[in-house]
């Protein structure tokens, strides 16, 4: 409780402090300014109080950013239109946490460094995702969904025809036996439309990894 008594004080000061200006990185900042300019009582280790702070406001930072799982998605074109029905809403949360974790990446990737390639690249979707969302996923009119199915084997024997060629030309970066889907939103008997891919089915679940292979240079 003392503890806490005295991090809450040291929060207060901090963003109450005219010295602390708003940066890229607010933590690291905010723990920079403690380390240099809090005042402790004598006996306190300033650098331990402050990585129990940074601790503390990791914790809160990562509980905000929590989503709930994605709804459940079949392994099948059923499954897949499903997902593309939801993707449809643009919804923020829902896209968020169709987006696998790195333990799935690591599932999908053929080799720990083109996981961590595909980590980089999705940590960047997730920035540039609006808080209100995709906004327009489709056009009006649009309202039949197509599947296209595909898999990661295919890819590697140079058979797949239905997805981007850019995923011919990373076929090495996937685990064989893995199924792709990519879903468009068209007008009824047209087949162009509104294009989206990667959907994968790893670890139970339908996850959606956009233009996947624009993660690898």
């Amino acid at each position: 409780m003392k503890t806490f008594t005295i991090l809450f004080g040291i929060v207060l000061s901090v963003l109450i402090c005219p010295g602390l200006k708003a940066q890229q990185d607010p933590v690291s900042d905010m723990i920079k300014y403690l380390e240099e300019n809090m005042v402790v009582a004598e006996g306190v280790n300033r650098a331990e109080l402050a990585a129990q702070l940074k601790a503390l406001i990791e914790l809160q930072i990562a509980q905000v950013n929590a989503v709930a799982p994605a709804p459940g998605y079949a392994n099948s074109t059923e499954g897949v239109v499903r997902f593309a029905t939801d993707f449809a809403k643009g919804d923020r949360n829902l896209i968020l946490a169709a987006l696998p974790t790195p333990e799935e990446t690591r599932m999908i990737c053929a080799t720990a460094a083109d996981a961590a390639m595909v980590d980089r690249y999705l940590e960047m979707f997730r920035s540039q995702i609006p808080a209100t969302g995709l906004g327009q996923v489709r056009k009006e009119g649009q309202t039949e969904i197509q599947v296209m199915a595909s898999n990661s084997t295919a890819l590697l024997e140079g058979r797949d025809q239905i997805l981007p060629g850019g995923y011919s030309q990373t076929a090495k970066r996937y685990r064989p036996g893995l199924n792709f889907y990519a879903f468009r939103y068209a007008r009824p008997g047209e087949s162009l439309g509104m294009r989206y891919d990667v959907c994968v089915f790893v670890n139970g679940r339908l996850v959606f990894i956009p233009k996947m292979w624009r993660a690898f240079p």
